[in-house]
């Protein structure tokens, strides 16, 4: 895959990403989260399924779990990230408004540079900080006025951010282990591979 099309496939996923938050409040009202969860998730699997067979024939990656057992230990976390991430936002959306679900979740932007400094104890780059103290402030202004009943589901969000967080920080450490050059598809199969239902 070249990286223009990379790209774009990336700008289509943050708008697809953007857009469910609608959808994900809409099927609340007829489904609980987990339920939800499913169908959303069956439906991506049918989506990624066939660009992650194309991407299959460049890259092997059960001959790359072979040569590292440990690389099954990590598709567990991201797997565990994934379900953490995606169970609390779901969660939440019974107790929050879509704003502000959709701007606290995206605070595993600031979250992943901050976890990897201060815990990780890894190089940030001094030119991140700045978007860092941006996408912070922008989203507390957007999303601090809410009511006292959408703090609990505000929490919930702010939870799943952090497992959001850890699941790109993990995916990082996969690739580093792995020392190859894996796409996030094929990861995430392997990932979701052991939360199947």
């Amino acid at each position: 895959m070249s990286r223009f099309v990379a790209n774009c496939l990336m700008c289509i996923t943050a708008i697809v990403w953007g857009a469910t938050f609608i959808a994900q409040k809409t099927g609340m009202e007829t489904i609980g989260p987990m339920g939800f969860t499913f169908g959303r998730y069956l439906i991506g699997a049918g989506v990624i399924i066939p660009l992650a067979l194309y991407e299959a024939r460049k890259v092997n990656l059960l001959q790359a779990l072979k040569k590292d057992q440990s690389l099954h230990f990590a598709a567990f976390g991201l797997g565990l990230m994934m379900f953490g991430g995606i169970a609390l936002q779901q969660t939440a959306l019974l107790y929050t408004n879509v704003a502000n679900a959709a701007f606290l979740t995206a605070l595993y932007v600031p979250l992943v540079p901050l976890i990897a400094a201060f815990f990780l104890r890894r190089h940030v780059p001094i030119n991140i900080w700045p978007a860092v103290l941006l996408s912070m402030v922008g989203s507390y202004l957007l999303s601090g006025t809410s009511s006292l009943d959408a703090q609990f589901g505000d929490l919930l969000i702010i939870g799943g951010a952090f497992f959001w967080a850890g699941h790109i920080l993990l995916i990082q450490h996969v690739l580093k282990r792995s020392r190859r050059r894996f796409n996030y598809l094929s990861i995430n199969r392997l990932s979701r591979r052991f939360w199947r239902v």
